[in-house]
């Protein structure tokens, strides 16, 4: 068990789901540590600053709605149009 930013407890989680989401935070430019798969500090806390400007529960925890969140990251830039 560990302890999110929320201080509520969570099981652990997959080396494999933690790799994606530290790829998916260091993409962003929120995460610049090493891809490890490891839920370390830094990953729970990059997490946290990703779920507070995604409106979502801050638990610096990957549950399957941030991991959502970060696969599908609103597009505000995207509006082009492809046939210009």
């Amino acid at each position: 068990m560990i302890r999110g930013l929320d201080d509520g407890t969570y099981e652990n989680y997959y080396p494999s789901v933690v790799k994606d989401v530290q790829m998916a935070l260091q993409d962003q430019g929120l995460y610049n540590g090493p891809i490890s798969g490891v839920l370390d500090d830094m990953t729970v806390n990059a997490l946290g600053e990703f779920q507070k400007a995604n409106n979502l529960h801050v638990s610096g925890m990957p549950t399957p709605r941030t991991r959502g969140a970060l696969k599908n990251p609103p597009q505000a830039d995207s509006q082009q149009n492809g046939d210009g």
